[in-house]
């Protein structure tokens, strides 16, 4: 998340203080509208990180108890993962296919 981050942190710098009418392509309005708030007059403002990244607090669109459930899942999923890749003596790969298995839950949880 941090090499994404670092790629797409310039892309807002054109949005603050213009509308979408006023940028020049549709791949930068959804990137504003995405990162950016919107005042009365319909101009971007207050841009935060590309695509909420970095961001510690939940969406307005999601519930705090979905948002614990989602995390207790996810958590679980790697825990799961490790304990059964890396510590069970009888995982039948061996230890060579335990951090591509940790990998792949960590990019799914």
């Amino acid at each position: 998340a941090l090499f994404l981050y670092a790629s797409v942190v310039g892309l807002t710098t054109g949005c603050e203080g213009n509308t979408a009418d006023q940028i020049d392509d549709g791949a930068n309005v959804r990137l504003c509208s995405a990162s950016c708030t919107l005042d009365e007059n319909d101009v971007f403002g207050d841009c935060g990180a590309p695509f909420g990244l970095g961001a510690n607090t939940v969406s307005g669109a999601i519930g705090q108890g979905s948002a614990f459930i989602a995390e207790l899942i996810g958590t679980f999923v790697l825990v799961f993962t490790v304990l059964m890749a890396a510590v069970h003596k009888s995982n039948g790969s061996g230890p060579n296919a335990a951090p591509i298995a940790i990998g792949w839950s960590v990019m799914l949880a």
